[in-house]
């Protein structure tokens, strides 16, 4: 996170190494997501989806962090 110093304190990093919240995330979305390419999934303190993204993308931590802001 110290990469990151314009993320919220409560920033939190996983790895879903068995596709328990990868399949919420889905279900949630009610959309198909591709296995073989990352999805960063960012959500407010009350769990509300704020920002989904596949694959590779530039700028990923500041779309996360304007999409924070905006609530």
């Amino acid at each position: 996170l110290d990469n990151y110093p314009d993320l919220p304190g409560n920033t939190h990093f996983a790895k879903d190494i068995d596709y328990q919240v990868f399949k919420r995330v889905q279900r949630s979305l009610q959309e198909a997501l591709p296995l073989d390419f990352p999805v960063v999934v960012a959500a407010d303190d009350q769990g509300v989806i704020r920002y989904v993204a596949t694959g590779y993308q530039i700028g990923t931590a500041g779309h996360i962090v304007e999409s924070l802001r905006k609530g």
